[in-house]
């Protein structure tokens, strides 16, 4: 059984005895049950601000039953700081109505207390879309798992932990199609820079949505290739369209900064900074092809709007950015806004 402290939830899944017997029929969840243990205590001894509460408990209102909707809270009191046992607890968030098949869903399980977050999919039944589409239902919340292991007992039976939320039906009860619960952002999140976490939606398709800071924000990536003449040329889109600098060094003194500014007129690659002295290039081949193809991309760069920690090679600027579109497969780097296609 999973280690856990105070009161936590273990989901037990037994389908396979199901599918011995023949039974394949899994929608209403009759294999799996969700089972409560006491584990030892969550306290925060030895740490100077435990955390004893969660707070700001907030539920995605807008999103229809049979959907995926992210849920998120704060702890208590301010600053305070979770045990190391705590941090890497899985959450337990459970959401309820007697008329859905199945009548409870149970959050994903892959997130943690840390993350101050997690997904779970808004009950549904395939007829309420079907019957009644402008139609709404009361969905219960329990978040007492969390309360549970903070040690925040009173809180739970206070009903400190439970929220009910209405939902307008779903499309997705119509012949119970059912989407991916939670689809995966294009890139980690914590590689887009500037919004807080916290703020950023991940939408159906595995792009992020989320504000900016100051009107900007930022993408990381590392490269896979020392060399810019091993590097394959990068793209990407996104909405607005942005543009791309790469920090490169040539020995001693000679640090250097490529920039990609699609649209631009007098060559969409350019070394240095705009005005006297910068040298422009129609290609990526081009580029490859000058002194600059000698350079290796620096490690080292620490940029104005300070990113995750580790070395940073790659970024992608957006003014005014509040869509960070999907994305395809770029090895070895990591990229949350715009689509990329490329090796390096």
């Amino acid at each position: 059984m999973p280690d856990g402290c105070g009161k936590f939830g273990v989901v037990y899944d037994i389908s396979e005895v199901g599918v011995v017997l023949g039974d394949t029929n899994f929608s209403k969840g009759t294999y799996r049950q969700t089972v409560w243990h006491t584990g030892k205590s969550c306290s925060g001894e030895g740490l100077p601000n435990p955390c004893t509460q969660a707070i700001n408990l907030k539920i995605n209102e807008k999103k229809l039953t049979g959907d995926s909707t992210k849920i998120t809270w704060d702890y208590s009191p301010s600053g305070c700081e979770l045990t190391a046992e705590q941090k890497e607890s899985v959450v337990v968030v459970t959401a309820f109505n007697q008329y859905a098949k199945p009548d409870t869903k149970t959050s994903n399980p892959k997130w943690l207390l840390k993350n101050k977050q997690t997904h779970i999919l808004v009950p549904n039944n395939c007829k309420w879309y079907e019957n009644y589409p402008e139609g709404k239902k009361n969905i219960e919340y329990d978040f007492s798992g969390i309360g549970y292991q903070l040690g925040d007992i009173d809180g739970v039976k206070a009903g400190n932990y439970a929220k009910v939320v209405t939902h307008n039906h779903g499309p997705n009860g119509k012949g119970c199609n059912y989407t991916d619960p939670e689809p995966d952002p294009v890139v980690a999140l914590e590689f887009i820079v500037g919004p807080e976490g916290s703020d950023l939606t991940v939408n159906a398709d595995g792009s992020v949505t989320g504000p900016t800071k100051s009107g900007k924000a930022a993408v990381y990536a590392m490269a896979t290739a020392h060399k810019v003449s091993a590097l394959s040329e990068p793209t990407w889109s996104s909405t607005p369209g942005g543009y791309m600098n790469i920090y490169i060094n040539g020995g001693a003194g000679k640090n250097e900064r490529i920039t990609i500014e699609p649209g631009r007129t007098n060559g969409k690659y350019y070394v240095g900074k705009e005005g006297s002295g910068v040298e422009n290039f129609n290609t990526w081949k081009d580029l490859q092809d000058s002194k600059y193809g000698d350079y290796t991309v620096r490690t080292n760069f620490g940029p104005e709007l300070d990113g995750p920690g580790g070395t940073r090679t790659w970024r992608l600027w957006h003014d005014s950015v509040n869509h960070y579109p999907r994305s395809g497969a770029l090895p070895g780097a990591r990229w949350p806004y715009g689509r990329r296609r490329a090796d390096g």
